[in-house]
């Protein structure tokens, strides 16, 4: 009789959770965000990847985040994540690397 969906930037989720950034930059943190991912999917809750700064500064960086958002495909809610010093370019720069949602 308990309903534990809600809405989360204009999408239904199942449950009130989320994986929470975790890693990111190097061949070893794509697996580990990969396996988040298909996580996420399977569950229907979004994710949120660990801090893209590295990818600013690293471009060869970038498919260590960027495989979440293949594995998740476009219906997966996918959160970019960087620090409180980031320029609006910048955000701007790794939501749309990553098709990100938030």
């Amino acid at each position: 009789e308990i309903d534990s969906r809600l809405s989360f930037l204009g999408r239904t989720i199942p449950f009130p959770f989320m994986i929470n950034a975790m890693t990111g930059g190097t061949e070893t943190t794509r697996a580990i965000n990969q396996s988040l991912a298909r996580l996420a999917r399977k569950a229907g809750i979004p994710l949120q990847l660990g801090s893209m700064r590295i990818a600013l500064e690293d471009a060869s960086s970038l498919d260590s985040f960027r495989v979440a958002r293949d594995e998740m495909g476009k219906e997966g809610i996918l959160l970019a994540n960087i620090g409180p010093d980031a320029t609006v370019e910048e955000v701007a720069t790794i939501m749309e690397a990553i098709e990100a949602d938030g």
